[in-house]
């Protein structure tokens, strides 16, 4: 399939290239904006040809085996190249990405492969599409055996041939990196679209995933990172939240996040008076909410206000439900609630209930009523209510896991209205 597409810089070129012949230049190593190129497919003929960090080439040819990086412990091919200016030679394949043919484009970026889009800053009428570097890391004799090194971007480039562009997936030895959502939205008025990305990122060794929400946009000629969320939350290190995920709520030029926070109770201040009494079994309680704004002087999303840590609000789901003095039910009973009794949960308190051989968590929370009085009543007893993570949470708490890292969920987490 030929590549029609605006690429003029390339004069005629461009109109006979194939799809799997369209490269542009990444910014690698210490030669940061420039790439060097090669008389032939090796580091000891360089010339004094460099090209800058974007630039188009047409790939003419390329080595069939993977040569080492000199720099890393890295495998990739060399790649013959055809420069708009008519200039040939070699150019290392970690140093390009090649556009990824239409055959093999995932289908959550088929939208966006061979796309005209108007973005700013020079790019008004370009085209996105994706690219691709690919190697091998470099651990084994034998080649089969090196994993897999790769890293995909989303390119947009324009009609004079220059391009920008912003990392959307990866793996390596070390992990993987991709994207749950991307689309390209106008959040900040201004009739040119921002890249909106859902990330999640899984480090080697790590026992939980990290996602993020990420916002990019063209400025001056070149892509920007104009705001980064960390989404995923921890009820201590390496240990996931019942909450899961930060909600984030995209409406025109704010971005309204809330989650529930577990936090150690000597940190604790949303309500007063409350001890310390296990480290390990205990976690305190916070619902936080923020928002940022677009900042059209600054170019940037920044907070609106301060963030707000309150209390979680929670209700009896049956009658009679008993508040006990300490959490387990052989504890002396203070009182009965019965439902819609509003209450302010403050800690969340685990223990460990056995049955013959099997184990069981049976978390508690620490209450305070609407006059005062305070005791732990059993998790699964209490709806929690206004948030977004009430579902979720109540969820989780009428039937906890042995181990938080099992804890799963399908539920969205950033909703745009």
């Amino acid at each position: 399939m030929k590549l029609f597409l605006p690429f003029i810089i390339l004069l005629v070129s461009a109109l006979t290239m194939q799809a799997s012949d369209l490269i542009f230049q990444k910014r690698v190593g210490t030669t940061l904006n420039k790439v060097s190129m090669f008389g032939d497919s090796s580091y000891s003929n360089q010339t004094n040809v460099f090209f800058q960090q974007g630039e188009l080439f047409e790939i003419i040819g390329e080595t069939f085996y993977e040569h080492e990086d000199d720099a890393q412990n890295q495998k990739y091919k060399w790649f013959q190249i055809k420069s708009s200016d008519g200039k040939t030679g070699w150019i290392f394949g970690d140093a390009i990405a090649v556009i990824i043919s239409d055959n093999a484009i995932k289908k959550e970026y088929q939208s966006f492969h061979k796309t005209k889009t108007n973005f700013s800053s020079g790019f008004e009428n370009s085209v996105t599409w994706i690219g691709q570097i690919k190697g091998h890391d470099n651990f084994h004799e034998k080649d089969y055996l090196n994993p897999i090194y790769e890293e995909t971007y989303l390119v947009i480039t324009n009609e004079r041939g220059k391009s920008v562009f912003v990392n959307i997936e990866g793996q390596s030895e070390m992990g993987k990196t991709s994207i749950l959502n991307m689309q390209l939205l106008d959040l900040t008025n201004d009739n040119s679209p921002e890249i909106i990305m859902e990330t999640t990122s899984f480090a080697s060794g790590d026992n939980m995933d990290a996602k993020s929400f990420i916002i990019q946009s063209v400025q001056a000629g070149t892509m920007v990172e104009i705001l980064n969320e960390v989404m995923t939350l921890e009820y201590s290190e390496q240990i996931p939240s019942p909450a899961f995920s930060k909600y984030i709520e995209v409406i025109d030029e704010t971005i309204r996040v809330e989650y529930v926070d577990y936090v150690s109770c000597d940190k604790y201040d949303v309500v007063e008076n409350v001890t310390t009494t296990s480290k390990t079994m205990e976690r305190c309680m916070e619902y936080v909410t923020y928002t940022y704004i677009w900042n059209d002087r600054k170019n940037n999303f920044e907070l609106m206000y301060p963030k707000t840590r309150d209390y979680i609000v929670g209700g009896s789901k049956m009658p009679n439900v008993s508040v006990y003095k300490e959490p387990s039910f052989s504890s002396p009973r203070l009182l009965g609630i019965t439902p819609f009794t509003k209450l302010k949960i403050i800690k969340h308190f685990e223990t460990i209930d056995k049955y013959g051989s099997t184990k069981k968590v049976v978390p508690y929370f620490l209450v305070r009523l609407t006059n005062g009085k305070e005791g732990f009543v059993k998790a699964a007893d209490i709806g929690i209510v206004q948030i977004e993570h009430a579902d979720l949470l109540n969820r989780f708490y009428n039937n906890p896991p042995l181990s938080k890292t099992d804890w799963k969920t399908d539920a969205s987490f950033v909703v745009f209205r």
